[in-house]
C-alpha cells in the first residue's frame, strides 16, 4: 500500500506487450479463490504478453510467495520498496482523503498529524490500533526472505523513490527484466501523490528509531538504502 504500485501498474499496462487486466488488484490468492480459476483468468484478460496481478497484500501474506512461485513457474515478480515512514504517512493521508465528505466532528479529529502521532506512540507502546498493519508492512525484511528464496532471479526489487525521481530510467530497467522491448511513455504520472499536511517532526523521529533495525538489515542483506 502506498509504495508506488499504482503508478507502475499504469505505466506497464500502456506497454504493447502487456495485457491490461479488468482491474489492478484481484486479491485472488488471499481472498477471492472461492470465485474459481475461471474468474481469475477472466480478470487477467486475453491476449499474448505479460498478464498482471498487482495485489499489494500478497507481499505480507503467509505462504503466498511459495504458492505463486509454484503456480507461475515462468512468471516474474516486482516488489516496490518505499521509505517506510513516507509510505505509512501516505497511507494515513489516503485514508483521510477517501473519508466521507460529511464527516462527524469525531471523525475529523482522526485526520490530523497529532492523531497520527498518538497512534504511532500507542503502537510503539504495544497497543494494537488502526495503523498496526500499516506499520508492520514497512518492516520489509520480515517478508522479503520468503520472496527471494522462492523466486530467486525471477524477482526484481524496485526502490520507489528512485522511480519517482527518474521514472523512465527505472521503467526501462523493469522492461529489460521482463524481457520485452524498450518503450517510453510521453508522461509518467504519479498516481495518488496527494498529501494533507506534514508529519510532526517528533513523529518522524519515533518512526526513524523504530524502523532503523529493519532498514539496517535490509541494507546489509539486499543493499537497499531507504
Amino acid at each position: 500500500m502506498r509504495g508506488g504500485t499504482t503508478s507502475l501498474y499504469n505505466y506497464l499496462i500502456k506497454h504493447p506487450q502487456v495485457v491490461e487486466p479488468a482491474f489492478k488488484e484481484p486479491v485472488y490468492w488471499t481472498r477471492n479463490r472461492p470465485f474459481g480459476d475461471n474468474w481469475y483468468k477472466k480478470h487477467l484478460g486475453d491476449g499474448e504478453g505479460w498478464h498482471i496481478d498487482a495485489s499489494v497484500m500478497y507481499f505480507c501474506a503467509p505462504n503466498i510467495p511459495e504458492l505463486l512461485a509454484k503456480k507461475f513457474p515462468n512468471g516474474k515478480g516486482i516488489i516496490m520498496l518505499r521509505n517506510p515512514i513516507n509510505r505509512l504517512w501516505s497511507h494515513f493521508n489516503k485514508e483521510n482523503i477517501i473519508a466521507p465528505l460529511q464527516a462527524s466532528a469525531s471523525a475529523i479529529s482522526t485526520q490530523t498529524p497529532e492523531y497520527f502521532h498518538n497512534q504511532v506512540v500507542a503502537y510503539i507502546m504495544g497497543k494494537q490500533n488502526n495503523i498496526t498493519l500499516g506499520v508492520q508492512m514497512g518492516q520489509y525484511i520480515e517478508f522479503l526472505d520468503r520472496w527471494t528464496e522462492s523466486w530467486r532471479d525471477r524477482l526484481m526489487l524496485v526502490h520507489s523513490e528512485a522511480m519517482f525521481k527518474a521514472p523512465d530510467k527505472i521503467y526501462q530497467q523493469i522492461l529489460e527484466f521482463l524481457g520485452i522491448e524498450q518503450f517510453s511513455l510521453q508522461h509518467y504520472e504519479r498516481f495518488f501523490a496527494t498529501s494533507k499536511g506534514k508529519m510532526l517532526p517528533e513523529t518522524r523521529e519515533l518512526l526513524e528509531a523504530y524502523y532503523a533495525p529493519y532498514n539496517e538489515l535490509l541494507q546489509a542483506n539486499y543493499h537497499i538504502v531507504l
